[in-house]
């Protein structure tokens, strides 16, 4: 019940935030807004969700994960409700600057309420099947508001997004924070690894831990690498996101409507490596080397790219090759996002002795990652109009390169737990 209430909790996040993508066009027809307060509106949401996150810390030392899940879910709920009662761009901005807040909560609460029902043995797989929510709620979002939108209108669209999200947030409030609620006693804490320090001895485990600031969580070994490592992987995953279509048109002279179809084959390509990444992060030694998969995922990404840079003669030619080319780039991006932001930084507090902490240090990486997202709109814009497509995935290998350099500190943490502890492979 707890993984199907936050997939459903998540899932549903990820369709309140789709109604001003899709419905951009109209919006533009029926309130006459411009592109420059469609960025306005799209950067107030990324702002405050990077902040959010970042901060996520100091409410969740106040409130149980489930409530602040819960609470968010039904205050986005209220912003998409809002914003389609509203004709003025200000309003408009303010209202989803305030709903990219209060999604900001919503991944690190479904982590922290997780925890305690997975064991580190099972947590790639578990991890890995449970956040396809994101790119399920995206497809949901999607075919919601367009099918409203055509046969009732995009306020309808987004009164029903509204009602959809609101009442999956209700449902969310019986979500046990731990088994200890449902009086169950299951022994997931003998499956979890234990840094030196904290198997010091049964007094210190037993000794509560105080709270993690945002400067205390990124000095935890390990996590600031993998702060800049999430930032860089940002922004190309976005970049790839949001302008391949764009690319296959306009670069490689396809049509629209194929360049739609062939850049689908990136969320397809994630949602296969969302799943991959996760059960081979539990069976290589038992779930002891998920960096080590994510650095080698990352290093693939630098080849995956110079092949975009280096073979457009061919890419043009062939829409098999081009296809593949998505599907393995949202393959080894989504595989290494989804490891990252739920089993690595948990497997990194635990060996850090904060185990009770691995969600502030998610809201922590997360919002320093999403700092790359509000970043790659204005690097891709300006690079490939400036200096061409090349140029910008020339920069792109090269925050790949730093992705994959950067994860080094937490592989050797990795590395030295792994020979202090061998028993645990």
């Amino acid at each position: 019940r707890v993984l199907a209430l936050t997939w459903f909790g998540y899932a549903a996040l990820l369709v309140a935030r789709k109604p001003t993508s899709v419905a951009r066009l109209e919006l533009q027809n029926k309130l006459a807004i411009s592109t420059f307060s469609f960025g306005l509106i799209d950067t107030a949401f990324l702002t405050t969700y990077s902040l959010g996150q970042i901060c996520y810390g100091y409410v969740d030392q106040r409130y149980p994960a489930s409530t602040v899940l819960s609470r968010g879910l039904v205050a986005s709920a209220m912003c998409v409700g809002l914003f389609a009662t509203s004709s003025s761009t200000p309003v408009l901005v303010f209202v989803w600057g305030l709903n990219g807040l209060v999604q900001s909560f919503g991944w690190p609460s479904c982590i922290k309420v997780l925890t305690p029902w997975i064991g580190s043995l099972e947590r790639g797989r578990v991890m890995g099947v449970w956040s396809s929510c994101q790119s399920v709620g995206g497809v949901v979002g999607n075919a919601l508001i367009t099918f409203f939108m055509q046969h009732a209108g995009w306020r309808s669209a987004f009164f029903v997004c509204s009602a959809l999200t609101g009442a999956i947030g209700l449902a969310c409030s019986f979500v046990a924070d731990t088994p200890k609620q449902l009086h169950l006693n299951i022994p997931t804490e003998l499956q979890h690894e234990a840094s030196p320090d904290a198997e010091a001895g049964d007094a210190a485990e037993a000794k509560p831990e105080a709270r993690l600031s945002t400067m205390a969580a990124i000095r935890v070994p390990g996590v600031l690498g993998i702060c800049v490592s999430y930032f860089c992987q940002k922004i190309i995953r976005y970049s790839l996101l949001f302008w391949l279509p764009f690319y296959i048109s306009k670069v490689l002279d396809y049509s629209v409507i194929s360049a739609g179809y062939m850049s689908s084959a990136f969320d397809a390509g994630g949602v296969v490596g969302t799943f991959a990444s996760g059960i081979a992060s539990d069976m290589m030694q038992g779930g002891k080397r998920r960096i080590t998969i994510v650095t080698l995922f990352l290093a693939v990404t630098v080849a995956l790219l110079a092949f975009f840079s280096w073979c457009e003669a061919i890419m043009r030619s062939s829409v098999v090759v081009t296809s593949v080319l998505c599907f393995l780039m949202g393959f080894v991006l989504f595989g290494a996002d989804s490891l990252i932001t739920g089993p690595v930084v948990q497997d990194i507090a635990e060996r850090a002795g904060v185990a009770s902490q691995a969600s502030t240090l998610i809201g922590v990486v997360g919002g320093i990652g999403s700092l790359g997202a509000i970043l790659q709109g204005v690097l891709t814009s300006t690079v490939s109009e400036l200096y061409g497509w090349a140029a910008l995935f020339y920069c792109l290998i090269l925050l790949a390169v730093i992705a994959t350099v950067t994860m080094g500190p937490a592989l050797k943490v990795e590395l030295k737990a792994l020979k202090v502890n061998p028993q645990a492979v």
